[in-house]
């Protein structure tokens, strides 16, 4: 049995996320540019991060009724809407959101459960 961490270190999974967020917010650059100059449209960029973040989910076994990675990235902004103590676990623990590394930290200990 292999430790997510020993698959993808935490640096790797930072740069994968900063990436994802690169690209939407590319996405939401350019589309700001039709809305400034009052063109009615939009575009929808050639991405994979709908299927990076299912394969991060399926690499760190995320069940679908707790999908941490998707909440992080897309509820959460990329952690700029986290709060401290806005999330906390079935303990009462909390749990930090606000970066990319903290995200891995709570999906590596999902791995140790």
């Amino acid at each position: 049995m292999y430790k997510v961490n020993d698959m993808l270190t935490r640096e790797e999974f930072c740069d994968i996320i900063r990436n994802i967020e690169e690209v939407e917010s590319y996405t939401d650059d350019l589309n700001e540019v039709f809305h400034k100059h009052q063109v009615d449209g939009y575009l929808f960029q050639p991405s994979c991060e709908v299927d990076v973040v299912k394969l991060l989910c399926k690499i760190f076994n995320v069940p679908d009724y707790d999908n941490a990675i998707e909440y992080f990235c897309y509820e959460l902004a990329f952690g700029k809407k986290y709060e401290e103590g806005s999330i906390v676990d079935t303990d009462g623990k909390e749990i930090s959101l606000a970066t990319a590394s903290d995200l891995y930290d709570y999906l590596c200990s999902l791995d140790s459960i």
